[in-house]
Parts: C-alpha cells; sequence; structure tokens
C-alpha cells in the first residue's frame, strides 16, 4: 500500500476514522494520505461519476483501486488500527 485517497465530507465519523486510520499507515509506513472534501475538492456529481454504485461515505482508492468504504479499507489495512 502507497497511496490512500479518501473521499470524504463534513460531519461523517467513517470519514473521521478512516483519515485517522490512514494517518497511522502514514507515520508507520509511509502511505502517502490525500484527503479530499466534497464541495471543496469535488462536487457530488463527480462522485457519483467516480463511485457510480457507492451509498455511503467515505469512498476510499489505495493504490488507484477503489477500495470502497470504511469497512473495506479496515480489512485492506497493514496495522491494527485503534478506533477513535
Amino acid at each position: 500500500m502507497n497511496k490512500v485517497v479518501i473521499y470524504s465530507k463534513d460531519d461523517c465519523v467513517y470519514c473521521d476514522r478512516a483519515i485517522a486510520s490512514a494517518k497511522q499507515l502514514n507515520a508507520a509506513y509511509g502511505v502517502k494520505l490525500v484527503v479530499l472534501k466534497l464541495r471543496e475538492d469535488y462536487s457530488i456529481e463527480e462522485f457519483r461519476m467516480i463511485f457510480p454504485n457507492a451509498t455511503t461515505f467515505p469512498q476510499i482508492v489505495v493504490d488507484g483501486e477503489k477500495a470502497g468504504g470504511w469497512q473495506e479499507f479496515t480489512d485492506l489495512s497493514l496495522i491494527h488500527i485503534s478506533e477513535p
């Protein structure tokens, strides 16, 4: 795992958890983290084009591959991630 891109939004507990987990991966393994915010970095229309089947936030891309949401990301993680 080299790069994690998190499509997030405000007031999203699972977005916050994903960001915290990716920061742990960054600290432990140097994984690059990019956090994109709804209405700041992308529109809902762009989100739907990128993730046509997604119904939840966050959506996470790992090394260019769509990983899914929070649960799928924790399943992929290289380290145990503590809940905030």
